[in-house]
C-alpha cells in the first residue's frame, strides 16, 4: 500500500491528538524496541536459558524446532523487554481481535489504528498467563499447520529429523518455510533467526561453540558444525524463502 494512501486512511480515523500521543509515547522508547538500557548481557543470558526450557518442552510436545522457536522469542520480544513482552507475556507479537474473547493488551504507541478505514485490531495483542504459556501456544499453533506453508514446513522438519538431516539444515528449512506469511519481511526474518540460532547473544553467521541453540533440537550425540554444509550454503544469506 502506498504511504500516501496509508496516511490518508490513518488521518480519517485518528485525530491529531491521538496521533501526537502515540508519537510522544514512542519517542523515548521505540514502540517495538526493548526498554531503554535493556537487555544487559546477563539479562540476555537469563532470558535465553529460561525460554530454551519452554521451547525444548514444546518440541517434545509438538515436534517444532526448539532452536528456532527460542530464537524467534529473542528477536520478537527484545529478550523479554518489549512492551508486549513485559505487559502481556507476549513474546511473538501474537495479535488478538479487538472483539474476540480473552484478555488483550493494546499497544497504544502503535500508530497504525484504522489503516483499513475501520477501528483496527492491529494494536491488540494476546495476553498470556506466562512466558511458558506464550511459547506453548505459538509452538502448538505453528505445528498445527493452519496455513499451507506451516503445514509443509512442519512435515518437512519431521521427515528430516527422522532421516538424520543436519540440525542446521532442518531448522533453517523450517524457519524459511514459515517465514512467509509469518513475517512481513520473510527473507530478512529467516536470516535473522538463522544468525540467532548460531549465536543467540549477538547473532552471527558463525556458530558460537558455547551458546548456540542447536543442542535444543539436535539428535543424541549430534554436534552442529558448518563443515557439514557446502561452502556456498554456510552463510545465513544463502537462505531463500518459498512463496506462501
Amino acid at each position: 500500500m502506498p504511504l500516501s494512501v496509508l496516511r490518508k486512511r490513518l488521518d480519517a480515523v485518528r485525530s491529531p491528538e491521538q496521533r501526537r500521543a502515540a508519537s510522544d509515547e514512542a519517542r523515548d522508547w521505540g514502540c517495538y524496541d526493548p526498554a531503554p538500557r535493556h537487555p544487559t548481557l546477563q539479562e540476555k543470558r537469563d532470558y535465553i536459558a529460561r525460554i530454551s526450557k519452554f521451547a525444548k518442552a514444546a518440541e517434545a510436545n509438538y515436534g517444532v524446532p526448539a532452536a528456532a522457536i527460542t530464537a524467534m522469542a529473542l528477536v520478537e520480544a527484545g529478550y523479554g523487554y518489549t512492551r508486549t513482552a513485559k505487559n502481556a507475556h507476549n513474546l511473538f507479537g501474537w495479535k488478538a481481535p479487538e472483539h474476540g474473547s480473552g484478555a488483550r493488551y493494546v499497544l497504544t504507541c502503535q500508530d497504525t489504528a484504522g489503516e483499513f478505514g475501520d477501528k483496527d485490531d492491529n494494536r491488540c495483542y494476546v495476553v498470556f498467563a506466562s512466558e511458558e504459556a506464550a511459547v506453548d501456544r505459538v509452538a502448538s499453533r505453528l505445528a498445527s499447520g493452519f496455513a499451507p506453508n506451516y503445514a509443509k514446513a512442519i512435515a518437512r522438519y519431521r521427515r528430516e529429523t527422522a532421516a538424520g538431516v543436519s540440525v542446521i539444515v532442518r531448522t533453517q528449512n523450517w524457519i524459511a518455510g514459515i517465514a512467509k506469511p509469518y513475517n512481513w519481511q520473510p527473507v530478512l526474518y529467516a536470516r535473522t533467526i538463522c544468525r540467532l540460532m548460531r549465536n543467540p547473544v549477538g547473532g552471527s553467521d558463525e556458530i558460537s561453540p558455547d551458546t548456540n541453540l542447536y543442542p535444543l533440537s539436535a539428535s543424541r550425540g549430534e554436534v552442529a558444525s558448518l563443515t557439514t554444509l557446502p561452502v556456498h550454503r554456510r552463510s545465513c544469506n544463502a537462505i531463500t524463502v518459498p512463496p506462501a
